[in-house]
């Protein structure tokens, strides 16, 4: 690259530290983020079917989409319970959703993650579980226990249950739009910088500034690459993966081939 790429995330910055951050910016982009959401943690419903101990006898294991309900259990569930429910909900196997929920979910201390850099979406997650009981690696028996958010897709409770399995989901976070998103974006957006959208949610009132503006825009995966296309503000592409690693890759490749970087 001969020049600094600016990349804007339509996202809230995670913490402690946020993967796309560190690896854009130890590449010589400037990163800045935009949120655009804004999640409550609803704890109560899962904590109380994670405090009960024949729940947990019966529990098969965890399916977890987003690093928010991770947050929700690492902030709000995990301190509340009784010592020997946490380590039994610790030993619980649990199957996730992309790379960085996944080190997320061990960093918290569960022992038993599945996925992950193999599971970039919610289809190949259900896949895999379904594989793994074909072969016998897991059992089919038992309470298989989704944890999403208010707004969400049902492609895993539907692909489990369409094998006669028990699936239960509990919500786990509700989001909500963030106010005055459009001045915070046009604060540090300039013609030619990245914007990356994560969601469609949220960002209604940002598709006129893209449109207009000379923005290079990027979506994390192909959900969101459709909602831009069917709001005509294509994407210029689309990560293969929602992953820093793999978008960082996806850009690195678009600029190496596109002439003076632009």
């Amino acid at each position: 690259m001969g020049q600094v790429e600016k990349i804007i995330f339509l996202k809230n910055k995670t913490v402690p530290e946020d993967h796309y951050e560190t690896i854009f910016e130890s590449n010589g982009f400037q990163t800045h983020f935009v949120p655009i959401i804004t999640h409550e943690h609803l704890p109560d419903e899962v904590r109380g079917r994670l405090s009960d101990a024949n729940y947990m006898k019966r529990l098969n294991c965890l399916v977890v989409t987003s690093q928010r309900t991770v947050e929700c259990l690492y902030e709000d569930v995990l301190p509340s319970l009784p010592a020997e429910a946490r380590k039994s909900l610790l030993n619980t196997p649990v199957f996730v959703v992309g790379r960085a929920t996944q080190e997320f979910m061990e960093r918290c201390g569960f022992t038993d993650v599945r996925g992950g850099s193999e599971t970039g979406n919610g289809v190949l997650l259900a896949e895999l579980m379904l594989n793994m009981i074909q072969k016998g690696d897991i059992s089919s028996s038992g309470t298989f226990l989704l944890l999403v958010g208010e707004i969400r897709r049902d492609i895993i409770k539907k692909r489990l249950e369409s094998a006669e399995l028990e699936v239960e989901e509990i919500i786990t976070y509700r989001t909500s739009p963030l106010h005055d998103i459009s001045e915070r974006f046009e604060r540090v957006f300039t013609d030619n910088s990245w914007v990356v959208l994560f969601s469609p949610q949220g960002t209604n009132e940002l598709l006129p500034l893209l449109r207009q503006g000379a923005a290079k825009i990027a979506a994390i995966g192909p959900t969101t690459a459709q909602y831009l296309l069917d709001n005509a503000t294509p994407p210029i592409l689309t990560s293969p993966k929602p992953e820093p690693s793999s978008l960082y890759n996806a850009i690195k490749d678009y600029l190496a081939a596109s002439p003076m970087g632009n």
